[in-house]
């Protein structure tokens, strides 16, 4: 910044000297544009309605603040007075700030674009409590990222609400409820029907859609009817219930499923001697293959 060297006696207070010291007042005036265009630098405190008088810069100018009721601008008032010295003139230029409107919309700003800044020592004071927390948040972030790289990738993971399609190509991919559906229905075995078959030839459903009849053709053979419609399963059949004797002649009871066709089969019982009639159950396990 410029300086004025003055010496050990008096000197003639001259034009040249005191545009000196008014460039030296802008400079000093500049310094407010650190902190902005429209700031209150001291004072203006607003309780309830009203704000305080107080100092301000708006527009980059510094200039005195008259308080009163808020509304919603505050204008700026330039007051200009020309003063004749001997021969010569001088303008005198002033600039103050009140509540209200101008006519002229350059020299009007909202009240609420008007910040009011903290003193440096405050900044500082608040400085210090953000780098302590910032130094928390990094240990704290630090131990995140531990936590994290124990956990799966998101785009390694098939997710609870996951609604996209994804078939497993390796032993130990995961599988899906619809592709365990709709694959366990294509390949495998799937129970069609259990039943239970008295010895007089009546059929009783234990579960599943498969229609079924039963029918006794001779002692110890059956036909089991049913609408499959197709040779691609199994049977298995066992002997239930008090009629199977325990004696000598039929302690050892035997069953077997026979002529298998498209929509029906046969049952065989027989014990140590000859065929027999015994109450007997069996399943119908269909399968496919790929």
């Amino acid at each position: 910044m410029d300086k004025l060297t003055l010496g050990g006696k008096n000197f003639a207070l001259t034009t040249t000297a005191l545009a000196f010291m008014q460039t030296a007042y802008a400079m000093l005036e500049k310094l407010t544009a650190i902190a902005g265009d429209n700031i209150i630098i001291s004072g203006c405190e607003v309780t309830d309605t009203s704000a305080a008088s107080g100092y301000m810069v708006l527009n980059g100018i510094l200039m005195p603040f008259s308080g009163g009721t808020i509304t919603e601008n505050v204008k700026i008032v330039t007051t200009t007075e020309t003063v004749t010295v001997n021969t010569g003139t001088y303008v005198k230029t002033s600039y103050s700030a009140e509540f209200g409107t101008s006519v002229t919309e350059s020299e009007n700003v909202a009240w609420a674009d008007i910040v009011s800044i903290n003193s440096i020592t405050d900044l500082m004071t608040r400085l210090d409590e953000v780098k302590d927390l910032a130094y928390q948040n990094e240990t704290d972030i630090l131990a995140l990222e531990e936590d994290l790289e124990a956990k799966a990738d998101k785009s390694n993971v098939l997710e609870l609400d996951n609604e996209e399609e994804f078939i497993p190509e390796d032993d130990y991919h995961p599988a899906t409820k619809v592709y365990v559906d709709t694959v366990g229905a294509q390949a495998g075995l799937k129970l069609m029907l259990g039943a239970s078959i008295s010895s007089a030839g009546s059929a009783t459903k234990v579960r599943g859609s498969l229609s079924v009849s039963a029918t006794r053709n001779s002692s110890g053979y059956f036909t089991i009817t049913h609408n499959l419609g197709s040779t691609d399963y199994i049977v298995i059949a066992n002997t239930v219930g008090s009629s199977i004797g325990t004696g000598s002649e039929n302690s050892t009871a035997k069953i077997a499923a026979i002529e298998k066709s498209s929509n029906s089969f046969g049952i065989v019982i027989a014990d140590d001697n000859e065929r027999d009639d015994f109450d007997f159950e069996f399943s119908l396990f269909q399968f496919t293959i790929d």
